[in-house]
């Protein structure tokens, strides 16, 4: 297969990729209301196990106990999902840049990407043994420092697709 249509592929594969993954957290969300993923993300983000006990604690007020486990359980799909979307945005877009530097970068990033989606394992498997036990040091502190890398990995990597986007975009109206 030569280069341009491996390039058609890999935009085919990218724009389908990212349009399940959005389809994906929409069923999530539905799935797991009222639970939002505000309240996720701050026990994800919870440092201690003191802050991971009282986040549990309101769930189980609020009976939603059921509905943050099933939310890590859909997120281990969403991680494939996501992984695999933002990785080929950052090949297909650093390619429609047109700069073999941010090409490169791209490459880098792709990779990368894939290891956000190992973070995201660990921290949810860090998140379901508090849910299933008690919240301790090690698991808050992994599924904290896990998520950190895994959000920082992933937002620097949309900045560069966004960033790519605007350059390629730039690139084509001077042509």
């Amino acid at each position: 297969m030569n280069l341009w249509a491996r390039l058609k592929k890999m935009n085919q594969l990218f724009l389908i990729s990212t349009l399940v993954t959005l389809l994906w957290m929409i069923l999530m969300g539905e799935l797991v209301r009222p639970l939002t993923s505000k309240q996720i993300v701050s026990f994800e983000l919870a440092r201690t196990p003191e802050i991971a006990a009282g986040t549990i604690d309101e769930w189980r007020d609020q009976n939603l106990i059921n509905k943050a486990k099933l939310s890590i359980y859909l997120d281990f799909g969403f991680l494939v999902l996501y992984s695999l979307s933002i990785s080929l945005g950052c090949v297909v877009l650093s390619t429609f840049a047109g700069n073999a530097f941010l090409f490169r970068v791209g490459e880098f990033l792709s990779g990368l990407v894939l290891v956000a989606g190992v973070c995201d394992t660990i921290e949810n498997l860090a998140m379901l043994n508090s849910l299933f036990d008690q919240p301790s040091v090690q698991s808050t502190s992994i599924a904290f420092w896990f998520a950190s890398a895994k959000f920082l990995i992933i937002i620097l990597s949309l900045l560069f697709v966004l960033a790519c986007l605007m350059v390629g975009t730039a690139r084509k109206a001077v042509k």
